[in-house]
């Protein structure tokens, strides 16, 4: 998701509709976003993981269902699931 350079001339906020139509996700897979986007995205309780390469969409989803099933998932992952606000209130403000 880009940052959308130039004031879009009919007056609607491209970026708005993007992050809109994240409701619901709890994580985003990028190539590619910028600081007022992953700002956006955050405030939608959306996690932005950017990737460096473009992969097949089977193996991101297999790559998140082994990081779901381990014992301790990553930070960013219980974050997003919702597990630390649950288990560890003290790491929910971090």
């Amino acid at each position: 998701m880009m940052d959308a350079e130039d004031e879009p001339s009919d007056g609607v906020d491209p970026l708005t509709a993007r992050v809109d139509a994240l409701k619901g996700c709890a994580v985003l897979f990028t190539k590619g976003i910028g600081d007022p986007a992953a700002v956006r995205v955050h405030a939608q309780k959306v996690f932005p993981v950017k990737m460096e390469t473009a992969r097949d969409i089977d193996e991101v989803i297999q790559n998140m269902q082994r990081m779901m099933g381990a014992a301790t998932p990553p930070l960013w992952l219980r974050r997003a699931l919702g597990y630390v606000e649950q288990d560890m209130p003290c790491l929910a403000e971090a």
